[in-house]
């Protein structure tokens, strides 16, 4: 959902959930990722209002849920658990409107979470996910 609050400047709040499921393997098992993100973020348009082609920078800032489900292999015990984290994103986007309320939208952010979400098997970090975070995303956008 977005609002144009100023000529220049608009305010959005999303809603992100997994299209796919990451897998971590190490030698004691595998684990499943399933991050889930909610979002605010806020854009500068420096050509507000002018042409079909519409870019904008700016600044997201939210929350993820990392649900992690682990399958142990022999010797070892399985364990799931949900992992919150804050993130902040710098966006960058571009728009085109081909009609005034119909709008095709291709989003790309870089950030990272705070603090880090650690996947472990025993006593050893393997991995660490959302240090970087990318996105893209493609939406179709229709507004009044």
């Amino acid at each position: 959902m977005r609002w144009q609050c100023w000529e220049q400047v608009t305010a959005a709040a999303g809603f992100a959930a997994p299209l796919g499921t990451p897998v971590v393997e190490a030698a004691e098992g595998s684990a499943e990722l399933q991050p889930w993100r909610v979002y605010l973020d806020l854009r500068w348009l420096p050509l507000a209002g002018r042409g079909w082609f519409q870019p904008d920078l700016g600044l997201s800032l939210g929350a993820v849920l990392v649900r992690m489900t682990g399958t142990a292999r022999p010797g070892y015990a399985a364990a799931e658990d949900l992992v919150p984290a804050f993130a902040a994103n710098l966006v960058a986007g571009i728009e085109y409107r081909a009609l005034d309320w119909l709008a095709l939208r291709l989003d790309g952010w870089v950030g990272m979470t705070l603090p880090g979400v650690g996947v472990r098997f025993a006593d050893r970090r393997v991995t660490e996910w959302g240090w970087p975070l990318l996105g893209v995303t493609l939406a179709v956008a229709a507004g009044w």
